[in-house]
């Protein structure tokens, strides 16, 4: 993760907002500037900056809103759009009325991150669903000699860094990173890390012990997001939707489920050309419902993992968000080598992959959607 920087915000020692029809109350810790305790157990660190739902109409009123210094758009949605509000008030929870009150404006909540606390795993004694994990009749078709169609992957994760043998015939279309809202370009990044090794489950070539990744055809959106923030995640979303995404994978945790992303993936859905959105259920071994907010978002697939007995892994996370168990172990990469990579993370990025794969080789979309969903829980 990225270093946050703190910001005081001394006359707002108490910040409410709406999240989920529910009241979200943040309380300042006053030994430590920008952080908040909360009524919903997370602590937040503010940022100083608003976050707000707003049509067109609204957008151009924000310049007469007293406090509003600037404000740009990071997530374009079909009617609407997700603005980063800045603002010389040093009075948030008064921003905040202020811009409720205006016509068209909704969904205000402060631009944050969340503070991660340290957290022990334990092993379920007993899990029912070891014995009826939903498997998605979903095949591994043959790979294609010469792909029937071109498919697009987003990654999101925390670096990417593709210098590496097995990605020397990798397309990458866009290397972006969210947090410091630039382009990569030609100068890779030196981190190679989580995000390096979900890319090489997907698409790495020619591994030196003959495998491959699961679909190497596919082309890549690499977005890079190793903050918490909330806008950072908005714009990584935003950027992938942008870029026509067919499969957008998110092999990490989302602990805040904010009404904001869940408007822009829930209008992104109802599009004609919408992406399949995976994510991984976690490695803490509990129930995914709770751990991974991404996993309550409608049309978002969570992927837990499976050993080689077919029966739940001793560190997946479960539970009925959980849409599809697969296999925990992958081939990846690894610094300049290859490893093992074993997580739900690894098994998330193998099923993009295998979404992947089907794309190319012939399935359609509105077919792997209806395979997909039938069952689909939440």
């Amino acid at each position: 993760m990225t270093a946050c920087q703190l910001v005081e915000i001394p006359k707002a020692q108490t910040i409410t907002f709406t999240n989920s029809n529910s009241e979200v109350r943040l309380y300042a810790i006053r030994s430590q500037p920008g952080l908040y305790a909360s009524n919903i157990g997370l602590n937040f660190i503010l940022t100083g900056d608003l976050l707000a739902l707003v049509t067109p109409s609204a957008k151009a009123q924000l310049t007469q809103i007293f406090g509003v210094d600037s404000f740009n758009t990071i997530a374009a949605m079909s009617n609407k759009e997700v603005v980063l509000i800045k603002t010389s008030s040093d009075n948030l929870q008064e921003m905040i009325g202020q811009l409720e009150a205006v016509d068209g404006i909704e969904q205000v909540q402060p631009d944050h991150y969340i503070k991660k606390q340290l957290d022990q795993a334990t092993k379920p004694v007993s899990n029912p669903q070891n014995d009826a994990l939903p498997m998605l009749e979903l095949s591994i078709p043959s790979q294609c000699p010469e792909p029937l169609r071109s498919v697009r992957v987003a990654l999101i994760d925390n670096g990417f860094d593709f210098r590496h043998e097995a990605f020397r015939d990798t397309k990458v279309l866009l290397h972006y990173d969210a947090d410091n809202l630039i382009e990569i370009g030609g100068t890779p990044n030196k981190r190679l890390g989580h995000g390096t090794a979900m890319a090489g489950v997907i698409l790495a070539k020619n591994f030196s012990t003959g495998e491959e990744g699961i679909a190497p055809a596919s082309e890549i959106i690499a977005i890079e997001q190793a903050s918490s923030k909330l806008s950072s995640m908005l714009l990584g979303f935003s950027v992938a939707r942008m870029m026509s995404a067919d499969i957008v994978n998110c092999s990490w945790l989302m602990e805040f489920k904010s009404d904001l992303l869940v408007s822009f993936i829930q209008d992104w859905q109802a599009q004609e050309n919408p992406a399949f959105i995976v994510t991984a259920a976690g490695n803490g071994s509990k129930d995914a419902c709770l751990v991974n907010k991404l996993s309550l978002i409608p049309d978002v697939l969570t992927i837990g993992s499976i050993n080689s007995e077919k029966n739940l892994s001793d560190f997946s996370n479960y539970g009925p968000c959980v849409d599809a168990f697969v296999p925990s172990k992958h081939m990846s990469i690894h610094e300049r080598g290859y490893v093992t990579a074993s997580s739900t993370s690894a098994s998330a990025a193998f099923f993009t992959g295998l979404l992947a794969r089907n794309l190319q080789c012939g399935l359609q979309k509105s077919e792997l959607h209806q395979k997909l969903f039938k069952n689909h829980i939440n």
